[in-house]
């Protein structure tokens, strides 16, 4: 008897393989690693030394034996007031079976006067590497079935030309800020553009005649959002980020909402709610104390696959670590 949970782990893991991963993985906290979302968004904070994050993401657990997760790690920090610089690394893992594995450097500049308090402009470059793997020896195809039933010692008929390969990876982005008078205000607007995977690298992993189809398609960002101050203890955060990657595109948007319950510690609650157009409403629940902030998050599947996973989509988890500055 076929086991399902084999048949859509291999399902899901062949589109990967057949285009070299077409298409970037996702977070739902899409912003709590902003070097992550645009380059020049690196560093570009005020009254904190540096920030760092950690970001888990677990996901399809009701589909497949082995769940697909994504991890990132960033690190950025102010050089003066002009300069910022970071980094970061990200995995994801495909159920053990297709692994990307990314390491950047990032720095961003600011463009506007510093005597201008009122807005900032910045603009940011990336450049790292991105790392494929495959994982040959879980991988089945179509051709390798008869009589409903897996015969491993079936030819593939498939031609995996490398199971692992280093592409070079180059972002590019611009970034906008207000501040108010005097960087004085209860509604500050924010948004920016940012272009990922700018030499569109080659990277695919069958052969293929189809030169189009064998390279990472350009991801572009659009992101915003409006920070809205209502009282001392209680603010809020309305966002959206919308993508488009060669024949794909993604609307996100939301808000945050906080409610400050101690001046002294800092201590903040969190509550977030979003809704990715056409995939998944996601909610969310946070705690901030002093400099850290713990997030976690969960993704409740609306499209058509949530009739085989019972609506259950992501778990993400986020851990910042933020000092002031003095």
């Amino acid at each position: 008897m076929i086991n399902m949970k084999n048949i859509y782990t291999v399902m899901i893991s062949f589109f990967f393989l057949n285009v070299g991963m077409a298409q970037d993985y996702h977070f739902s906290q899409f912003d709590v690693s902003p070097v992550s979302l645009n380059p020049a968004m690196t560093g570009k904070f005020k009254k904190r030394s540096y920030k760092s994050s950690v970001l888990y993401r677990n996901q399809w657990r009701a589909l497949a034996n082995k769940p697909f997760s994504n991890f990132n790690m960033s690190y950025e920090m102010p050089i003066n007031r002009r300069w910022g610089v970071g980094g970061y690394i990200s995995n994801f893992d495909g159920a053990k079976v297709y692994n990307e594995f990314n390491l950047v450097l990032s720095g961003a500049y600011t463009v506007t006067k510093l005597s201008n308090k009122k807005y900032i402009i910045t603009t940011g470059l990336q450049a790292g590497f991105i790392n494929n793997n495959i994982n040959d020896r879980d991988l089945t195809f179509n051709n390798q079935y008869q009589s409903g039933g897996f015969n491993p010692d079936i030819s593939s008929q498939e031609n995996l030309v490398k199971l692992s390969k280093f592409v070079p990876e180059f972002n590019f982005g611009v970034y906008y800020k207000y501040y108010g008078k005097g960087g004085f205000s209860n509604v500050k607007p924010y948004g920016g553009f940012s272009v990922f995977h700018i030499s569109s690298p080659k990277q695919e992993f069958l052969e293929s005649t189809d030169e189009k189809a064998a390279r990472l398609p350009r991801r572009f960002v659009l992101h915003g959002g409006v920070y809205i101050k209502y009282t001392e203890e209680f603010n809020m955060e309305v966002k959206m980020r919308n993508q488009w990657q060669g024949s794909a595109s993604e609307y996100y948007f939301g808000s945050d909402f906080n409610y400050r319950v101690d001046v002294a510690t800092n201590t903040t609650i969190k509550g977030l709610l979003y809704y990715r157009v056409k995939d998944a409403f996601v909610a969310g629940f946070g705690v901030e104390y002093k400099n850290m902030t713990f997030v976690t998050t969960y993704d409740i599947t609306t499209s058509g696959i949530k009739e085989f996973n019972n609506n259950k989509g992501a778990l993400e988890f986020s851990i910042q670590f933020s000092p002031r500055s003095f």
